[in-house]
């Protein structure tokens, strides 16, 4: 082979290479990383449960959609998914068995793949940084636990808060006395 047929053959065999790798890129997953369930999850929450009748602490906003992950371009919602939230009252302790279930509340996407839900923020504990625990679950879709963290947040010697990826960590905004923030949620195909 000559010279100048090798170099022509290299340079088509990299061009293939190339836009073949560049297709394949531009549809890249963008999974919500896992975290450890804990032992403050409770079964049977209700549906919309009121999470902070006549508590006292700071307004807290959060809303979100829930998306397919396998294909970060697209952004599939997901409708009717289920969420648990939980998370520690302002002292740090977590309801664990009230008939109230205090600072929990199951919700479910609308059509738009979209939640909220109002409560107050989370205290610390221990070691641990605020955070709000979510359990969600989709039909067709791997269930994921997971933890929202607030940007700004100390981690001490937490060791989940400090390997948590960045895109669990929200900024919160002041409107009209309430902290909003937004966490979207993308999962995987089972």
């Amino acid at each position: 082979m000559d010279r100048k047929k090798f170099l022509l053959t290299s340079f088509t065999s990299f061009l293939s290479i190339s836009l073949f790798g560049l297709a394949k890129k531009t549809r890249q997953k963008c999974i919500t990383q896992a975290d450890a369930l804990g032992p403050y999850f409770r079964k049977n929450v209700p549906l919309n449960n009121q999470m902070t009748t006549g508590e006292v602490g700071k307004a807290l906003r959060i809303t979100g959609t829930v998306y397919d992950g396998e294909d970060c371009q697209r952004k599939r919602v997901l409708p009717n998914s289920t969420i648990d939230v939980w998370h520690a009252g302002t002292d740090g302790n977590y309801d664990n068995n009230s008939k109230d279930f205090r600072f929990r509340t199951k919700i479910q996407t609308d059509s738009s793949g979209r939640y909220s839900f109002t409560t107050i923020l989370p205290g610390k504990y221990g070691s641990r940084p605020r955070h709000i625990h979510y359990k969600i679950e989709s039909r067709g879709y791997a269930t994921l636990v997971t933890q929202l963290y607030f940007e700004g947040a100390e981690h001490g010697s937490d060791y989940l808060s400090r390997r948590a990826s960045t895109d669990r960590f929200i900024e919160l905004e002041i409107n009209d006395g309430t902290l909003e923030g937004t966490f979207d949620i993308y999962l995987q195909k089972k």
